[in-house]
């Protein structure tokens, strides 16, 4: 039995919701897991207890959040020798797009290019609006990106946009690697 860290920085709430539903899926392999913000890890959190790893950030102007990105960086010579995955979440894969899908690819690449790590698996769900939960110029800044995207617009309701399917695929996957 494998023991699994999954570390995730989140905005509005989609990407915790996502991480501990991946937490379930592997928890079913057989696996123990811990599932933390990164906001929330204490400073003398020790790493070696984990003989896995996997991040997730959500993805807002092209950049994968700063204290995830640190966090990773930080601790990549142990993460680099251990089973590993990243994910992120954003509208853009909501968009389906061929210029999307490169936009993540290259956001994707340009980190893991940085820190030199090859992570055991890679993915990119979609995220959600929650407009009901927005002030007023957040709401109207999401609403011009949506109806630019072809996305839900109406500020009386919330868009989820992620398909749990491909999610629950991929924590299958990263399961599988430490079967």
């Amino acid at each position: 039995m494998a023991k699994t860290l999954i570390v995730y920085e989140t905005s509005e709430g989609q990407t915790a919701s996502i991480a501990r539903f991946i937490g379930e899926i592997i928890r079913e392999h057989g696996h123990q897991v811990e599932v933390i913000d990164v906001k929330h890890i204490p400073f003398a959190f020790g790493l070696d207890k984990f003989d896995s790893f996997i991040f997730g950030g959500s993805v807002h102007v092209n950049h994968l959040p700063g204290e995830l990105k640190s966090f990773i960086y930080l601790n990549q010579s142990l993460i680099r020798h251990r089973p590993s995955a990243l994910f992120s979440v954003s509208l853009t894969e909501a968009t389906h797009g061929i210029e999307a899908r490169a936009k993540i690819e290259n956001y994707f690449s340009d980190f893991l290019d940085e820190l030199d790590w090859k992570p055991s698996l890679t993915a990119s769900f979609a995220g959600a609006i929650a407009y009901t939960q927005y002030g007023y110029f957040k709401r109207s800044l999401l609403k011009q990106v949506s109806r630019a995207n072809g996305l839900g617009t109406d500020p009386n309701r919330d868009y989820e946009y992620t398909n749990w399917r491909a999610v629950h695929t991929f924590a299958d996957e990263f399961g599988g690697l430490l079967n």
